[in-house]
């Protein structure tokens, strides 16, 4: 070959090979961006755990937490916009308040489409987007969808965890990535609901139990996260991945009168945890310094769209100063006004229609709540907000002018405090579904509150519960006379061998089968699916076909104390789920009938498939 041919040859390779490398993008100056993952917690408050001693407040060991605490910038005063943890996540989605996006309970309050989120920048920059929601209160009907590729909520309760445990939402999460998005940059949230669980058993990697309480909870999600870092490390995305460890809200230690967490504005609900792992180079020193001016989620929905290089959505509430905390990601250098307002809402009372929504402001060390008696606080000094300023003192004066005539000129209405004794029923709830030592004692104040509340039916429901699960007969007969339930009565009677009195007619009928009255109800007549498929069971002879009632009615049965068993989740979590408020209402008209001492084999089959639930 020529001399000028080789040089051409030579030449049109060379040109071909740089050509091939700028496409492809193979370290020529092309760079992936860095990735973003949010791991939003329910109940994950400032004080869950602390990064001094590499422990949790009680002493037990971080686990995943240390890496936050090592590699992440600690935001130390950083407060939610909502206690409503869907109204938060959508205020994080759209750098707005609630009362701008619209977004201000767990209830049908859905994002409209004409907020542009962040994940939909994100997917328009090439990002992969994926939601995975470990459960209640977060689903997909939120509107929160937009924009994800995938919003996996698809969890399926059952009798003894209602949740999909965060080692399980993180293993979903690690699938899509791998298969999914493989080396893209990714845009990811996981919502971990599990701190809302202290009585659900949970498990270590050798298998062990965890103790069953909210430390025991906070050790799983701890550990889990760890797991979680380790994976990213593993694979070299923990270095270009942007990280986010957010509470959506806070959970009292210790109660005040009259106040629950589902809206409770004091700094134990609304103060949240909040560290950011910012993309770096490997060859980088991990980030230790901390962040102590006030900043809200709103901020870290600024944050997500300032790193997404889009514009931050203009809001028109000048009051309401958002800013983007990318530059303390940088260096301890805070550049917002500190004297800014932020806003605490909660929706929650006129969700229920118990009240109006509840609201209260943030200026620096100053913490107003609007009631209808304004208490203001100064938590430089007063740090477990007990003692408000009085109404006398010049500064309460002040800042009354300055802050509280903004909610005024907007049209807020001061907040009335719900009746003293619905505030004693949710109480009393709490502790009587959850499995602990106050359960006998919540039994107790059960008594004393249904004689306050003698209109209230599910009150004497619950009562009724306890006395036929107790076998307190008497009780019950009494419980039954006192709310005009004649089942409750005629089932009480029979099992203390008298002659129950019953009526032939609707559901009651049933309750005749074996004597000379029985007749079967019409459909119009009873309209109680399960008693009705018990009913048959009970009726059928041997054979194939009663082996199919008996599991037909099983399968029902199950279901309908899976429903049961999440009415009393949502009260121990003070009502703060989308799911009907009227259950638990008391017993099932077919576990009465299976309480009659002559169904007691029958009684026996089903609460052996119960304990072989989950």
């Amino acid at each position: 070959m020529k001399t000028g041919s080789v040089k051409r040859y030579f030449g049109f390779c060379l040109s071909a090979i740089i050509v091939t490398l700028v496409l492809s993008g193979c370290g020529w100056g092309a760079k992936r961006p860095p990735s973003i993952l949010i791991v939003a917690v329910e109940y994950l408050g400032f004080d869950s755990f602390t990064c001094g001693g590499n422990e949790d407040r009680d002493g037990r060991s971080l686990g995943g937490f240390a890496a936050f605490c090592e590699e992440s910038v600690r935001f130390t005063h950083a407060f939610t916009p909502s206690v409503m943890s869907q109204a938060s996540l959508a205020s994080i989605m759209t750098a707005r308040y609630p009362f701008e996006h619209g977004v201000w309970h767990n209830g049908s309050q859905y994002l409209s489409s004409h907020f542009k989120t962040v994940a939909e920048v994100a997917i328009e920059r090439g990002y992969r987007t994926s939601f995975f929601s470990g459960g209640p209160p977060v689903w997909r009907k939120s509107g929160l969808s937009q924009g994800f590729e995938v919003f996996e909520d698809n969890v399926k309760p059952g009798l003894k965890i209602p949740h999909r445990p965060i080692m399980e939402n993180i293993a979903e999460f690690l699938k899509w990535w791998r298969r999914e998005a493989k080396d893209a940059p990714f845009f990811s949230v996981l919502y971990v609901p599990d701190l809302q669980f202290p009585d659900v058993t949970t498990f270590n990697d050798l298998g062990e139990a965890r103790e069953r309480s909210v430390a025991g909870q906070l050790k799983e999600v701890g550990e889990s996260l760890g797991t979680l870092v380790r994976h990213l490390k593993d694979a070299r995305r923990w270095d270009d991945t942007t990280v986010f460890l957010m509470g959506l809200n806070g959970r009292p230690k210790v109660g005040r009168p009259g106040e629950l967490e589902s809206y409770s504005l004091y700094s134990e609900s609304a103060q949240v945890a909040l560290y950011i792992k910012p993309a770096r180079k490997k060859r980088d020193l991990g980030l230790e310094w901390k962040i102590d001016k006030n900043v809200s989620l709103v901020d870290v929905g600024a944050t997500l769209f300032d790193l997404l290089g889009a514009t931050i959505p203009e809001s028109g509430e000048k009051r309401l100063e958002i800013a983007s905390l990318t530059g303390v990601l940088e260096k301890p250098d805070v550049s917002w006004n500190q004297d800014r307002i932020l806003m605490v809402e909660s929706g929650w009372p006129q969700w229920r229609g118990v009240g109006g929504s509840r609201f209260s402001l943030r200026k620096g060390h100053y913490f107003v709540l609007y009631d209808r008696r304004p208490k203001i606080f100064n938590t430089l000094i007063d740090r477990q907000e007990i003692a408000p300023l009085s109404n006398k003192d010049p500064l309460y004066r002040s800042l009354q002018l300055d802050i509280l005539t903004y909610l005024q000129d907007k049209g807020f209405l001061p907040w009335s405090p719900l009746p003293r004794m619905l505030v004693a029923k949710l109480e009393v709830a709490k502790g009587l579904f959850r499995h602990n030592k106050a359960a006998e004692e919540a039994q107790q104040r059960l008594a004393l509150i249904a004689k306050q509340r003698s209109w209230d039916r599910q009150l004497s429901g619950w009562q009724a519960q306890l006395a036929l699960t107790g076998g307190q007969w008497e009780l019950l007969k009494q419980l039954g006379g006192e709310a005009g339930e004649s089942l409750w009565e005629f089932v009480a009677d029979v099992n203390m061998g008298k002659r129950g009195v019953l009526a032939d007619r609707g559901c009651e009928a049933v309750f005749l089968y074996g004597t000379k009255r029985f007749r079967r109800p019409g459909p119009q007549e009873c309209e109680d699916e399960l008693l009705l498929s018990l009913l048959k069971w009970i009726e059928e002879g041997k054979g194939s076909k009663r082996t199919s009632l008996q599991d037909q009615f099983l399968r029902l049965y199950v279901q309908e104390k899976i429903e049961e068993k999440i009415g009393q989740w949502n009260f121990v979590n003070a009502l703060n789920w989308d799911v009907n408020v009227e259950t638990p209402g008391g017993p099932l008209l077919a576990d009465l009938l299976l309480a009659l001492p002559r169904n007691g084999r029958y009684a026996s089959i089903t609460e052996n498939r119960l304990l072989r639930e989950n």
